[in-house]
């Protein structure tokens, strides 16, 4: 439980360090956009792993869970970010991972700013646990459909409008950006089914 206040603190480095990395890479057209050892993946995955640990000191207390909402949006969160970086392998996001940092660091504040408790024990009823598991993956996965809408109309504004911007540069075409969204809606209503 001490450890909380410092997994959160190198969780939170590690993300504000990933999005300067990357946004200078964008800034100076740096050609490491996607490649597997490009370091702000590299710091992206560790703040990830410690956000993990986090995650774990934070809701697993005395073989209950503590799932109050915050701890939930930080793991909601969490999984946005080990979903988007699985898939930015494969580059099939681009750079929607800009975005999902801060909302990553911004979910590791909340819990400690507002520590409420509403333990669970899921180990007593296996299907709570597994409608909780499912249910949060499910939502994580909209989240990701969200954010890609998002940078969609963002994307066709800019077209529209005529403006120049870095963001043109690091997405996808928008034809593969409205495949990628219908097949992320796909996938989060199988899961919600």
């Amino acid at each position: 439980m001490t450890n909380i206040p410092i997994l959160a603190m190198l969780t939170i480095l590690c993300y504000s360090l990933a999005i300067v990395i990357r946004l200078w890479q964008v800034t100076t057209r740096t050609k490491l956009a996607l490649a597997k050892l490009n370091p702000a993946n590299i710091v992206s995955i560790i703040g990830i792993i410690f956000q993990a640990y986090f995650l774990h000191d934070l809701i697993d207390i005395n073989h209950t869970q503590n799932l109050n909402f915050f701890n939930l949006f930080s793991l909601v969160a969490w999984l946005v970010l080990v979903l988007i970086t699985l898939t930015r392998f494969r580059k099939w996001l681009g750079d929607i991972l800009i975005i999902a940092l801060p909302i990553g660091a911004i979910s590791v504040i909340l819990p400690l700013a507002f520590p409420h408790t509403y333990t669970i024990n899921t180990g007593a009823n296996p299907p709570m646990f597994y409608h909780i598991l499912i249910s949060t993956f499910t939502f994580s996965v909209l989240c990701i459909a969200a954010l890609q809408a998002f940078l969609l109309g963002l994307q066709q504004w800019l077209f529209r409008h005529h403006q120049a911007s870095f963001l043109i540069q690091i997405l996808p075409p928008l034809e593969l950006m409205e495949i990628l969204l219908f097949r992320l809606i796909m996938i989060g209503f199988i899961l919600l089914s």
